[in-house]
């Protein structure tokens, strides 16, 4: 008597074409609904990195002015208070020259630091001090810059300028500049008061023929500042 044969089915390995299909569907559309989410995301991020370094830089010139009493110059020299043997003990430039002592930046103070009449100071167009970019100033949501944080003219950049009309001595008639040393004074100067004077803004770095570098030391068109 023959013995009943008995099917064995075997379990189909991998996808059949159309399932495939329906896969890859499915996360091309889970994809292009995720872009824009992710791209927000960045977007705010960068953004609160950019407010972060507004007030970093807001925090260190009120250090300076408790320290000095009184802000630093728009473009000139300042003494600071020495921490170290080779500390600075003057610093040359314009206010965020002044403010990266304040900022962490101990190597580049180091490496912009020179003997001047038996003085450490710094000087920001000493060596590579003027290429060097400092992360403060840069704010990755400012569409005129690229990630290097270099300019086309080899000098780093600054995504931040001053307020010239605050940091400056000006003339209250015209508004023009009497003297780029300033010596204004937290709160006593401000007329205004504190809540209603602009002291920093954002810049472009780079736009048209003139922009925005932190180490820049002449009273021209690539100075970190505006006035207002």
């Amino acid at each position: 008597m023959p013995m009943p044969s008995t099917a064995v089915r075997c379990p189909r390995q991998g996808l059949t074409r159309v399932e495939a299909l329906v896969l890859l569907g499915i996360a091309f559309v889970a994809a292009t609904l995720a872009l824009p989410l992710l791209r927000t995301i960045r977007e705010s991020s960068h953004r609160q990195t950019c407010v972060d370094n507004l007030r970093l830089i807001g925090l260190a010139t009120l250090q300076v002015n408790d320290e000095q009493g009184r802000l630093p110059p728009a473009l000139g020299w300042l003494r600071l208070d020495p921490q170290g043997e080779r500390a600075a003990r003057l610093t040359y430039g314009n206010v965020l020259c002044h403010l990266i002592p304040y900022l962490g930046e101990e190597k580049l103070v180091q490496s912009g630091s020179r003997s001047r009449q038996g003085l450490w100071c710094f000087q920001p167009w000493e060596g590579n001090t003027p290429s060097t970019p400092v992360r403060v100033f840069l704010c990755p949501a400012n569409p005129s810059m690229d990630a290097t944080g270099i300019t086309d003219v080899g000098w780093a950049a600054s995504c931040y300028a001053y307020n010239g009309q605050v940091f400056a001595q000006v003339s209250h008639q015209t508004g023009h500049v009497l003297d780029w040393n300033g010596a204004t004074r937290l709160p006593a100067d401000f007329v205004h008061g504190t809540s209603r004077t602009l002291l920093f803004a954002e810049k472009y770095p780079r736009c048209h023929d003139f922009g925005s570098l932190w180490a820049s030391c002449e009273k021209d068109k690539w100075q970190p500042a505006f006035a207002v």
